[in-house]
């Protein structure tokens, strides 16, 4: 996604949005991909991902945001949809 991308997904008051998308294995439960992209009006964006195996320079789980470099990808933990909104709601929108 791009600045001055249309809002889509979950669009709060302020236009900015939160993409999101998850594959949940159905024999355990468990969630194997995920990528929660929060974008604002100008620009700026963080998105959480996981990747199906980790690669050198690429994180299973990671963060990307646009104050960071290219290809960037700060290594995290597991997050979940809610704790990005929370993020969201806790920090962004008013």
């Amino acid at each position: 996604m791009k600045p001055g991308d249309t809002p889509r997904g979950i669009v709060f008051t302020n236009d900015s949005f939160l993409t999101l998308y998850e594959k949940w294995a159905i024999a355990d439960d468990g969630l194997l991909r995920y990528s929660y992209h929060y974008q604002r009006p100008d620009g700026w964006f963080m998105r959480y991902d996981i990747e199906d195996e980790e690669r050198a320079g690429h994180p299973r789980y990671h963060l990307q945001a646009s104050v960071l470099a290219e290809n960037v990808r700060l290594p995290t933990g597991e997050v979940r949809c809610e704790e990005i909104l929370k993020v969201i709601a806790e920090q962004f929108v008013q």
